[in-house]
């Protein structure tokens, strides 16, 4: 799971979400499956920290209203 978060190649999109901080990244995983990373981000001493909160697969058509990095607008 690490090599995805710093890998900014596979992510297709990020959504925040409420409670502020809270952040849904949309990872390429199979070709008709997206894996769904929610995670929380906070500021400690001038690093950014992620904290996973869960992983799931999710059908890749369900990935609406997401912009793609890389792809036209």
């Amino acid at each position: 799971m690490k090599e995805l978060l710093y890998n900014p190649q596979g992510l297709r999109g990020v959504i925040q979400q409420a409670p502020e901080g809270r952040f849904k990244l949309y990872y390429a995983y199979t070709e008709d499956k997206d894996l769904i990373i929610i995670v929380d981000a906070r500021h400690v001493k001038s690093k950014l920290k992620l904290t996973v909160v869960t992983v799931f697969p999710q059908p890749s058509k369900r990935r609406t209203k997401v912009k793609e990095y890389g792809g036209e607008e």
